[in-house]
């Protein structure tokens, strides 16, 4: 769980499995604790996805901790970290310079400011100032939006949409609204989620 305190301070508390609650370990924190990482920055927005958690300041950067990309049988890595830590370290490696998971936060580097962050089950969404809507992480029900169904999108792809002006992460689908007042779904539907 995240919260925000009205001096932009941003708390989290629960289980921290997979680093999502942002404070450099898998720990369980009780009450809510403050995120050291984030001291004396002015954050507008936050959204938590199933296992990862997105921000954006006020100066336009968006940054992401916990687990953001898909990790095939994920349900058992749920509890990896407290019988196997050593699995998880090594599965971050495996990647090379993909990390599949985060402790403390990590900026996403995109070509201009963002104003929203969407998190999803293993996806986030980047929506910037103009409109741009950027994609990254689990994408087998093409969730991401980028025109392929790669099972990971590391790295953020636009999305081609016209201008969005608000966009929302489901489980494995999204919704974006455009500054037109049109709304586009896509992803994972087997349930009428995209309406």
């Amino acid at each position: 769980t995240h919260s925000r305190s009205s001096k932009n301070t941003l708390y989290s508390y629960g289980d921290g499995y997979l680093g999502t609650l942002g404070h450099g370990n898998y720990d369980a924190v009780d009450a809510p604790k403050a995120l050291a990482a984030f001291e004396g920055l002015d954050l507008v927005q936050a959204s938590t996805g199933w296992s990862h958690t997105g921000v954006v300041d006020v100066q336009g950067k968006a940054y992401v901790f916990g687990r953001s990309h898909h990790f095939k049988n994920v349900i058992r890595a749920i509890n990896m970290h407290r019988f196997a830590p050593w699995f998880l370290d090594f599965a971050n490696k495996l990647g090379g310079a993909r990390s599949v998971e985060a402790f403390l936060p990590v900026e996403v580097l995109l070509p201009e400011k963002v104003a929203e962050v969407a998190c999803g089950s293993t996806l986030s969404l980047f929506r910037t100032e103009s409109g741009v809507l950027y994609a990254n992480g689990g994408n087998y029900y093409g969730q991401c939006g980028v025109g392929h169904e790669n099972s990971s999108v590391w790295e953020a792809e636009r999305v081609k949409l016209p201008p969005v002006a608000q966009v929302a992460a489901g489980y494995q689908h999204v919704l974006a609204l455009t500054t037109e007042g049109q709304v586009y779904s896509w992803g994972k539907g087997e349930r009428g989620q995209l309406g």
